[in-house]
């Protein structure tokens, strides 16, 4: 048996390793110092601030890469020797007060209720004096409408404060669809003072539909003549961007 020469050795390894490469699928190779791993589906390098780097050749190119160092990962310029960009540390540009503040978001884009404002509508012909209220059935209703365009709104809420001549009576002041009929929100009570609903019903609301305000004796007094006053009624509607 003859012996092989050691350029033979490793002509004899390239031309295997030619062949292996050209014909064969190498699902795993494994190599360095520390450890790396190249699969068909990734790279794993397992050292101290480990990178990838790209060189470019092309006129003009750049020699940089991503690297691991201190538990963050960057972007690194290798020709400067210095980093380019913190990634983790970026999204701090981004906010409010940073150098790069995002702009241009859209509604869905940001949080629950991140714009909020309430727009209160004062009823103009809500002082209301001597209303019946020794009968049951609608005793006033408002000759001011106005339109409520249901786009972001959270909530309607209607505030009102009545007095009764006689404590057997009970008021209900709604907020009315003027297209339905149906009551958007409401408070009832026999007085009531700064009284606030909690009752918002959006299905009740048309978009954009007109809505007008009603005061109605719901149980009436058993005394003849026994009456209601209106001190004032008000709208307010929430609207929050998110």
């Amino acid at each position: 048996m003859s012996e092989v020469g050691m350029d033979e050795l490793r002509q004899i390894i390239r031309e295997e390793v030619k062949r292996i490469l050209q014909e064969g699928e190498l699902e795993f190779i494994k190599g360095g110092k520390h450890t790396w791993y190249l699969r068909n589906d990734g790279l794993h390098i397992s050292a101290a601030t480990p990178y990838v780097r790209l060189e470019g050749t092309e006129t003009g190119a750049a020699d940089k890469g991503i690297k691991e160092d201190g538990g963050t990962l960057k972007i690194y310029d290798f020709a400067a020797a210095s980093d380019v960009m913190d990634l983790e540390a970026h999204a701090s540009r981004h906010v409010e007060g940073g150098a790069d503040p995002i702009s241009g978001l859209t509604a869905s884009q940001l949080a629950a209720n991140t714009i909020l404002f309430k727009i209160p509508v004062l009823i103009p012909d809500s002082q209301q004096t001597g209303l019946a209220a020794d009968s049951t059935g609608t005793k006033w209703t408002s000759d001011f409408k106005f339109r409520i365009p249901k786009q972001n709104v959270k909530d309607v809420v209607i505030r009102a404060t009545w007095t009764a001549s006689h404590t057997d009576s009970t008021t209900e002041i709604a907020l009315i669809d003027s297209t339905s009929g149906n009551t958007v929100c409401s408070v009832s009570g026999n007085t009531g003072t700064d009284a606030e609903s909690t009752n918002y019903t959006e299905a009740n609301l048309t978009d954009d539909g007109l809505v007008y305000v009603r005061a109605s004796i719901t149980t009436a007094s058993a005394t003849a003549g026994a009456t209601f006053d209106i001190t004032y009624v008000a709208v307010e509607i929430k609207v929050a961007v998110s």
